[in-house]
This record gives C-alpha cells, structure tokens and sequence, in this order.
C-alpha cells in the first residue's frame, strides 16, 4: 500500500492539471492521499 501523507493538492498551482496529478498517482499504485 502507498499513502501520499503530505500532498498539497490544494494550492492554487495544481489547478490546471490537478486530475491529471491524480490520475497518474493512482496509476502509480497511491491508493491514499
């Protein structure tokens, strides 16, 4: 299991490509963040 414990999806910087961001990290195998 991999857990993303200090994401800081929220800043206004993720804005354009947050989903994408997502994405790849659950491709990744994050199941948490």
């Amino acid at each position: 299991m991999i857990i993303d414990t200090h994401a800081h999806l929220d800043m206004a910087e993720f804005d354009p490509d947050r989903e994408e961001v997502l994405r790849r990290a659950r491709d990744q195998g994050v199941q948490y963040i």
